[in-house]
């Protein structure tokens, strides 16, 4: 008759293995990307309210440009790097961009 302790044992052993695989391959599967070795605040929302729009523009595109490559978003999908424009450059900058036809 098959000790129950040394059965206990061995399916622990066994799920431990089928889980450890498990691990390997959505470690795999999650660090398939370069990530970013440490963290940045994104840049400030788009100046839309003074100066000249244009030399704004200007300075917020080279700053999330920078932010972006230093992130390592620019390696993301473009619906997430759009997410994070729209949500980086401001209310109002969104809301100017919505009404550009």
């Amino acid at each position: 008759m098959p000790d129950p302790a040394e059965e206990t044992a061995s399916s622990n052993s066994d799920s431990s293995r089928s889980s450890g695989a498990r691990g390997e391959q959505q470690n795999l599967i999650t660090n398939d990307r370069p990530r970013s070795h440490f963290s940045l605040p994104p840049p400030d929302p788009m100046n839309v309210k003074s100066g000249n729009e244009a030399d704004n523009w200007k300075y917020f595109e080279e700053d999330w440009e920078n932010w972006s490559t230093a992130t390592k978003l620019d390696t993301e999908s473009p619906a997430v790097i759009l997410a994070a424009l729209k949500r980086t450059m401001g209310r109002e900058a969104r809301e100017i961009a919505a009404n550009l036809h």
